[in-house]
């Protein structure tokens, strides 16, 4: 019997897919809850686990896995919508509070009413304020240290055929989205339909008692740094800010006056000192896990790849953000950098050079000392990559109309990198609301009636208490942050310009 090739294309699955969605005798999973006690690594994507297993997040383990590597729940929603049919039952509220039972105990509502009647205050967990912990290894995507909350309903499901993980299931995971699991129900499939084809009566086979011999029969993914779950947030946040993008284009297309202020905005480099502040981001690290399957040494990035191509995360203040943000200036617009040794180590000397003559590393338009590129030598290694930046994957990089821009780091510090945590893409618990429910009328909040209040929200306030012609609510702040950012670098536009000569007119 010939066994399929590794792929990023399942027909198999895909198959027995349209098979399962017809059937009548395909038992459905009561529980996911089944534990994984192969010697070798079983590797599951973020994908995979939401796609075949979507109950799975509902347990402490997984949970802390998905929020610790960047699994916003907008990304979550975004994954599940896109790969099963009953996404309709997925909502921000849902979603949100079943993370919130996982990281605080099913009885947090309990404690919290406990609290109130004793005048006590217990510090629950939130999203909003949780810190990935130092030591946290991103790049373990292992299934084998699962553990099942002690309270949970169903410890020890029943095993069931391969084939009963495809219930409801719309989309078979593709390319990096599709690791262990994936490969493993496409062989089964294949095995099945192989032995049908033949008039044997094919065994079947359970998940999870057979996988260890299924992955032993096909061999274990080659775990990439694509397939890590920061690059799925990357992936799915970019989908996520894309819906937001086209929301607010279509908005400002219907008002002339914000489609001024947007056009204008994006002819025009943002005011530096409009800047966000952000909170200090901590330093990480990488240990190496024994039940983590090693990346294998190979090129970071697939190919000659061109460093101004890279993804980077708005507000990143880390070495190789800066790295990226130089090639991206349009003074290197003829410069071909690549993710080489060579090319990075070049880019850090003139950011070291710029950052000692007081030159402010957000000033996109400043010319480079460089005329020409240097030859290119060799691919960066993934091992070399780590060495520069301290991680082995890009950041989540949620996308805006204009590029972001940053106050200068302290480039002697060249490794290690840091990273910080990364907030929902919008607003999608009670805390990012304020407290309101997300229908609540902005213009109807009486934080906007303190004209010495300028946070973010008291300035979204007064803006929908103009814009009578908008039912603006709460849940469409991230829209509001996007114009109201639009329009604050569209007003400072003019002064810069008159004092700086070299801001282009249009």
């Amino acid at each position: 019997m010939d066994i399929p090739k590794t792929r990023h294309e399942y027909p198999n699955a895909d198959a027995a897919l349209q098979h399962v969605a017809t059937a009548t005798n395909v038992p459905v999973p009561t529980s996911y809850n089944w534990t994984y006690n192969d010697p070798i690594a079983v590797n599951f994507t973020a994908v995979e686990i939401i796609t075949f297993l979507p109950d799975l997040y509902h347990n402490f383990w997984m949970a802390n896995r998905f929020i610790n590597n960047h699994i916003s729940n907008p990304v979550h929603i975004e994954i599940h919508a896109e790969h099963r049919h009953d996404s309709h039952s997925m909502t921000l509220k849902k979603v949100g509070s079943r993370y919130l039972t996982a990281m605080r105990g099913r009885n947090w509502k309990q404690v919290k009413k406990q609290d109130a009647e004793s005048g006590r205050t217990t510090e629950l967990w939130d999203r909003k304020t949780h810190l990935t912990p130092i030591g946290w290894n991103p790049a373990n995507i292992a299934m084998n240290g699962f553990m099942v909350d002690l309270d949970a309903e169903n410890m020890n499901p029943a095993s069931v055929p391969f084939i009963s993980l495809l219930h409801n299931v719309k989309k078979i995971p593709q390319g990096f989205d599709a690791a262990d699991l994936t490969r493993a129900i496409d062989y089964v499939a294949f095995y099945t339909s192989q032995e049908a084809c033949s008039g044997k009566q094919a065994q079947t086979l359970m998940f999870p008692d057979h996988l260890k011999d299924v992955l032993d029969t096909i061999g274990r993914t080659q775990i990439s740094p694509e397939h890590l779950d920061l690059s799925v947030a990357m992936r799915y946040g970019r989908k996520v800010q894309d819906k937001r993008y086209t929301s607010t284009l279509n908005l400002v297309q219907n008002d002339p006056v914000k489609q001024i202020i947007h056009l204008q905005a994006l002819t025009h480099p943002p005011d530096p000192q409009s800047a966000r502040v952000h909170p200090t981001p901590h330093p990480q690290s990488t240990p190496s896990l024994p039940d983590t399957t090693p990346l294998h040494d190979g090129p970071a990035y697939r190919g000659m790849a061109l460093i101004r191509d890279s993804e980077v995360y708005e507000y990143a203040m880390d070495n190789r953000s800066f790295v990226i943000r130089f090639a991206q200036r349009p003074s290197q617009r003829n410069m071909y950098w690549h993710w080489t040794m060579d090319h990075v180590q070049q880019i850090h000397t003139v950011l070291k050079a710029e950052a000692a003559e007081g030159i402010h590393c957000y000033d996109m338009n400043m010319s480079s000392p460089l005329d020409e590129v240097t030859s290119v030598d060799s691919i960066m290694t993934t091992e070399e990559y780590h060495d520069l930046f301290g991680n082995d994957v890009p950041y989540p990089s949620p996308r805006s109309p204009t590029p972001g821009f940053l106050e200068p780091l302290n480039l002697d510090a060249f490794p290690p990198s840091t990273d910080e945590h990364l907030a929902p893409l919008y607003p999608s618990t009670h805390e990012d609301c304020h407290g309101y429910a997300p229908e609540k009328l902005l213009r109807e909040c009486p934080e906007g009636d303190n004209p010495d209040d300028q946070s973010f929200f008291a300035q979204a306030v007064r803006t929908a208490k103009c814009d009578v012609d908008t039912e603006w609510m709460v849940r469409d702040l991230h829209i509001m942050e996007d114009l109201l950012w639009l329009k604050r670098i569209n007003d400072a536009e003019p002064a810069a310009s008159a004092s700086n000569p070299n801001v282009p007119m249009e």
